[in-house]
């Protein structure tokens, strides 16, 4: 004796609209009983709709699952999954790569109002960066969004982060000027797939002097908030070997006032 509808239903866990779906797409194909208008369903029709929940839950849509079941060979079914689950595996490893962006994000910003004040040494990653504008007190230049390599890394946030670029001169004149770019991390560069050109610059590891700084409203950064930094240099015997790096953290609104956080990394030798 077969299955009616609503049996078939909570057998397999799929609503009745879901079942009259695949009927009427010609997936399912159940027997009318005799003298009445109610459809009976049996054991190859279970088969049949656990093959197509199978593929469904794989993530085919439904002419994928009708022409999987009724038309194509084996070598096509096979293309077709192997061609889903690398897809899936892009993904899951997207998502990995989007944790650990944020969870780099999240560890630094939890932290930076503490750490303002503070040093640490740290080795830091390799980056590859790409300038994009000077800054000249509160004067920046134009940004050249022509530049197809521009376009292209600006539409992988929140993979990038900002960078400033300074070094020793401009801090001990106190020369309010600086270059910024956009920066990925070397592991996250490979990920990406991205191409080295005349237009990217290297930043190799090593060792740098970390601290935090609040830059405070638009158009409150100064170069004389990292003289700090250079004193502690000074006093503890290290030598700056290379530019100054600030990488913009994160910007917050503290009651009346905004708050921009900056970890600047200054690369060290003794």
């Amino acid at each position: 004796m077969g299955l009616k509808i609503g049996q078939l239903s909570q057998l397999t866990d799929m609503s009745v609209e879901s079942i009259r779906f695949y009927e009427k797409e010609k997936i399912l194909n159940p027997k009318r009983t005799k003298g009445s208008t109610y459809r009976t369903y049996d054991v190859w029709d279970v088969f049949e709709l656990n093959e197509a929940i199978r593929y469904r839950n794989m993530g085919f849509s439904l002419k994928e699952i009708k022409d999987m079941m009724q038309k194509d060979d084996l070598s096509e079914i096979d293309r077709k999954i192997t061609e889903r689950y690398r897809d899936i595996e892009s993904k899951i490893e997207y998502q990995h790569m989007l944790i650990r962006c944020m969870a780099s994000i999240h560890e630094k910003i939890s932290s930076a109002p503490y750490n303002i004040g503070n040093y640490w040494i740290k080795k830091e990653e390799e980056y590859y960066y790409l300038p994009y504008c000077t800054r000249e007190n509160d004067t920046y230049s134009d940004v050249d969004y022509s530049s197809e390599t521009m376009k292209l890394w600006l539409s992988k946030a929140p993979f990038y982060t900002t960078f400033l670029h300074s070094d020793l001169e401009s801090i001990q004149q106190d020369l309010n000027q600086d270059m910024w770019s956009i920066a990925f991390d070397k592991e996250t560069f490979d990920f990406l797939n991205l191409k080295r050109n005349e237009e990217i610059h290297h930043l190799p590891s090593g060792i740098c002097l970390h601290t935090i700084i609040d830059m405070g409203e638009k158009g409150d950064l100064k170069i004389g908030m990292l003289k700090p930094a250079m004193d502690y240099i000074a006093d503890h015997g290290y030598t700056i070997h290379g530019k100054i790096i600030g990488e913009i953290l994160i910007k917050s609104h503290e009651g009346s006032t905004w708050h921009r956080y900056m970890e600047i990394k200054i690369p060290v030798k003794l």
